[in-house]
């Protein structure tokens, strides 16, 4: 989704009640505004503003539309400011970025934990909700722990709280690390490009290209993990499309890759396989299974061929004992020194591809 607001007005006032709310330089918020529209950068935007058609405000279009347009928004603001999920809804709902209205500032406390940032001890009990099974008990289950942890970590109560799609809410990850995904690649012994490394995590560009016999390779990231096969992921095929933007505009190349924000896992015909992501080649996507066998991006792309369906994978695809899922998870939230005391649970869901969540077992 791109929009385009009818005139420079809104965006402007747009950014200055995000740097309010956050604390944050002009050009900083200016950026932000400008991701959360679908465009690379404030200076596209407004190139986009005097040359492309404006697009229709939230008070022109259905309400279907301006939930779809705000859960898209609630993703890009979150991923390229590196905010929790929770206080990115509220302040997406206070800013109104597509609405004819004022946008009013809403401060954010960055340092305070949001439901995302609490203790694995404490996420845990959430994740044991989600193994009662897609129920109405245990949504009821579910909506009361969430809201448990919520006032945990400072909330009173969590407004309009829809517990039949608490599943999409949890399948947004923390913030990206990029580095994360580097040192975890670059431990499997791919070859990578170290000074394409950008530290900072941009939305809809490459973090970092992997070295392959026919070229660089774009390493493309996102908080969001996708159930492999879903073609009809609102949230997942936008990432898609402005990959493919960017890819198509700046970068070129005969294929790339997309990392979801953590792997998933499911048990076929008695072998592990672990899933984390998609590849692009030949203009078509297609998922990928991944396993320590894949030490660099020409296996990746070779171990996962073209035509084959993610749900009829071959043993020479498996990841034993899900060992690389489970570490991929334990070194993105950073438990690599408490491993011994990690015990990992599941999010179960209809695909039958799980969820990994970890959390610490008391020391004895």
């Amino acid at each position: 989704m791109k929009f385009t607001p009818k005139q420079n007005k809104k965006a402007r006032l747009l950014g200055q009640a995000l740097s309010r709310s956050l604390d944050i330089d002009t050009a900083t918020a200016n950026d932000a505004v400008a991701q959360m529209y679908g465009h690379s950068r404030w200076d596209t935007l407004c190139k986009a503003i005097q040359k492309s058609p404006a697009s229709m405000w939230d008070e022109e279009v259905s309400s279907e539309v301006v939930q779809a347009r705000e859960e898209i928004q609630i993703e890009r603001l979150s991923q390229c400011l590196q905010l929790d999920h929770y206080a990115t809804r509220m302040l997406v709902q206070h800013l109104r970025p597509t609405s004819k209205a004022k946008s009013q500032p809403y401060r954010v406390d960055r340092s305070r934990p949001g439901p995302s940032d609490l203790p694995a001890s404490d996420f845990s009990a959430i994740t044991e909700a989600f193994e009662v099974g897609a129920n109405q008990q245990g949504s009821a289950v579910m909506a009361g722990l969430l809201q448990q942890a919520l006032t945990g970590a400072g909330e009173d109560s969590v407004d309009g709280l829809d517990s039949g799609n608490l599943e999409d809410r949890m399948r947004i990850a923390r913030p990206v690390d990029p580095g994360a995904f580097f040192d975890i690649l670059q431990g499997l012994g791919w070859p990578l490009d170290e000074s394409s490394f950008e530290q900072r995590y941009v939305y809809g560009e490459p973090s970092f290209f992997a070295e392959s016999q026919i070229g660089h390779v774009p390493v493309y990231l996102t908080s969001l993990a996708m159930t492999p096969d879903d073609s009809d992921d609102r949230m997942a095929n936008e990432v898609m499309d402005l990959i493919e933007e960017d890819n198509y505009k700046n970068m070129q190349t005969e294929r790339f890759i997309l990392m979801w924000g953590q792997p998933q896992v499911r048990v076929v015909d008695g072998h592990c396989y672990s899933y984390w992501g998609r590849l692009w080649q030949q203009g078509q996507w297609r998922d990928f299974l991944i396993n320590g066998d894949m030490t660099s991006a020409d296996r990746l792309f070779d171990m996962n061929p073209l035509g084959q369906s993610i749900n009829r994978p071959n043993k020479a695809q498996s990841d034993p004992q899900h060992e690389l899922a489970k570490g991929v998870v334990i070194f993105m939230q950073g438990l690599q020194q408490q491993r011994e005391r990690v015990k990992m649970a599941a999010i179960k869901t209809a695909s039958g591809w799980d969820m990994l969540v970890p959390s610490l077992q008391a020391a004895h």
